[in-house]
């Protein structure tokens, strides 16, 4: 990160697509908001947010709705599939490939039924 002079004349952080990025994947949630984001990297909720579009349009990160405003962002693997949590990630490159695989799908399902719950707590509200 680097301090830039904003228009105002006062010295604010600089931050890059790879800082958020870098953030995003050290959270201890598979998810994250743009406002925990912002507070990790010091920045703000519309700082982070611009970077996050920027990812997802080039197919690094994924976006859900939950909420009136709410909005979470998880990053996704090089094939565009949702990257596993950060134990599964290192977990996944000392497996051969068909355990690899079923390590892959048992993520995919449990990220299925975390938006289904989530889908579920929104219709209760």
């Amino acid at each position: 990160m680097d301090r830039k002079r904003g228009d105002g004349g006062a010295f604010g952080q600089r931050i890059s697509d790879s800082d958020v990025l870098d953030a995003l994947h050290e959270q201890p949630d598979p998810v994250a908001t743009a406002g925990e984001l912002a507070e990790v990297l010091d920045v703000s909720s519309e700082t982070v947010r611009r970077h996050l579009t920027e990812l997802h349009e080039r197919g690094l990160v994924d976006r859900k709705t939950v909420g009136a405003r709410a909005v979470v962002w998880w990053a996704l693997d090089a094939d565009g599939s949702a990257a596993p949590a950060a134990p599964l990630r290192g977990i996944v490159g000392l497996l051969d490939g068909e355990v690899a695989d079923a390590a892959r799908e048992r993520s995919k399902e449990w990220r299925e039924a975390f938006d289904g719950e989530v889908d579920e707590r929104l219709e209760g509200q």
